[in-house]
């Protein structure tokens, strides 16, 4: 009998359907090889990963990761279809090598990692969006998106083992609702239409404006 294959990733399906074979995937490969390997197909799954508790938290009905190097996925309801461009935040040794060897990736400093209390949350995840601002303004000078076609959003994965603990959680939020102001100072402007950072079982808009969203399947800490 011949082995029925699994549907693609790139293909659409609804967002239980897509989560869970996400989660089928990356059952049996080990953290440590999903999280740093060069491999394509990893790096596929932290992207579909990431695309689906993104869908998942703001309610998308469907979604699917894009054939290419850029943008990476696409969520669909009833009233709009976006498409987003996945970036990571990732630990000072957390790195998958050759495919992202021209992505911009900003890690998290030997410093960074003494203390979670120590840590600056904004000025990280401020520069690994920075960075993404200015590659897309770099393919939109090369003429190598054409940004009339309709903006992309930006989504920050915080790929970190660093956790925000409950005694500095109020400084977080704190820290994230003060990035759109940060960003509305910025001479060139933001090329994406919006920027949101999915932490655990949240989806942070912090581009426009500052909006906190949860994972509704999730038990929510604070």
């Amino acid at each position: 009998m011949t082995a029925v294959e699994p549907p693609s990733l790139h293909t659409w399906m609804p967002t239980n359907d897509f989560s869970q074979l996400v989660e089928k995937l990356m059952q049996p490969i080990d953290s440590g090889t999903l999280f740093n390997s060069s491999d394509k197909k990893h790096q596929d799954l932290m992207e579909a990963h990431c695309t689906a508790k993104f869908a998942r938290t703001l309610g998308y009905f469907k979604c699917k990761l894009i054939e290419g190097e850029f943008p990476d996925a696409a969520c669909r309801n009833n009233e709009e279809k976006i498409v987003i461009e996945i970036t990571e935040l990732q630990d000072k040794d957390r790195r998958r090598g050759d495919e992202y060897r021209n992505d911009p990736i900003v890690t998290l400093q030997s410093e960074d990692l003494l203390s979670s209390v120590e840590t600056n949350w904004q000025k990280w995840l401020i520069a690994a969006i920075d960075k993404k601002i200015t590659a897309l303004h770099k393919k939109i000078a090369e003429e190598t998106y054409d940004i009339e076609q309709g903006k992309i959003d930006l989504v920050v994965y915080m790929n970190v083992s660093l956790y925000v603990y409950s005694s500095e959680r109020d400084q977080f939020w704190s820290q994230m609702q003060e990035i759109p102001t940060i960003f509305a100072q910025k001479p060139d402007g933001i090329p994406f239409k919006r920027v949101w950072i999915v932490y655990k079982n949240y989806a942070l808009k912090v581009w426009p404006e500052f909006q906190k969203f949860t994972d509704p399947s999730a038990i929510m800490e604070n």
